[in-house]
């Protein structure tokens, strides 16, 4: 779900049940200084998270990522979390913003507008968004490197 929505840690704890639009693959999501947005996420994330909603009470009030408790899960135990995935896979720092931030540069690799990318990350300002225009920038400048015809010598 990070990875798919591009969603800040916050944003993610704090969804509901009531936040999923099923039938529309969406999210309602509530970012900083209560502003609010929709986000779509892909066929895959939907079947993941109807996967793990079969498995728990569905009540709108409830929270869409629970503890065992059936609490919300704090940005705490979502960073615990993904250190312990991260260490179970060899994969060092792993932490929420990197999902978010793999989502944008991902997102702009992709053909993805700025324009479009500053809305689902839900940036006041484009400036916010041009700091991952400028990394996907420099990643296609550096593709050169790679270019078939010149490493064939064509």
């Amino acid at each position: 779900m990070l990875l798919d929505a591009g969603l800040r840690a916050s944003e993610l704890c704090d969804l509901t049940i009531a936040d999923y639009d099923a039938p529309a693959g969406r999210l309602h999501v509530t970012g900083k200084y209560g502003k609010e947005r929709f986000v779509v996420i892909g066929s895959r994330t939907q079947r993941a998270l109807w996967r793990y909603m079969a498995t728990r009470e569905n009540t709108a009030r409830a929270a869409l990522f629970a503890t065992r408790s059936n609490g919300h899960m704090t940005r705490t135990d979502l960073r615990h979390l993904l250190a312990r995935l991260g260490q179970r896979a060899g994969v060092a720092g792993v932490h929420p913003h990197r999902f978010r931030h793999t989502f944008a540069i991902t997102f702009l690799r992709n053909g993805g507008a700025l324009a479009v990318l500053k809305e689902l990350l839900g940036h006041e300002t484009l400036e916010m968004s041009l700091h991952y225009a400028e990394i996907a920038q420099q990643d296609i400048d550096a593709s050169v490197k790679h270019s078939p015809a010149d490493g064939w010598k064509l």
